[in-house]
């Protein structure tokens, strides 16, 4: 962590090291000239992406672009962030942890041999 500030916190360093730039070009009009996307983890690139295309969105992506707006930040190490920036510990309970629950629940079925596959088809 050389690369780091060091007046930064541990949390903070930790969500530097991970962020990547996006940008969206497409070479038809989406409306989406000048737009930021903002923070979001990696789960989300797809839904949004998706969505921006205007392409029907399954339930399962639905229900992801619905958790963004609250928890634009799921992190693999722990912890998630909220719209305004707040973390928490998945561990702990939170305003949003049914809505996280949710979303773990049905992750674990998108990787199950028995998954509702409704859940996933945008088409059904």
């Amino acid at each position: 962590s050389e690369i780091i500030d060091k007046s930064l916190t541990e949390d903070e360093a930790n969500l530097l090291l991970r962020k990547t730039p996006l940008m969206v070009w497409a070479n038809y009009d989406l409306g989406i000239e000048n737009y930021d996307l903002g923070t979001m983890s990696i789960n989300y690139v797809i839904p949004t992406l998706l969505n921006m295309a205007g392409v029907s969105l399954s339930p399962y992506y639905q229900y992801m672009l619905e958790l963004k707006q609250d928890v634009p930040i799921l992190t693999s190490y722990g912890v998630y962030y909220d719209k305004t920036g707040n973390m928490y510990d998945y561990n702990e309970e939170t305003q949003y942890t049914d809505a996280v629950n949710k979303y773990f629940y049905l992750e674990y079925n998108n990787l199950s041999d028995y998954r509702n596959q409704n859940l996933f088809d945008a088409f059904s």
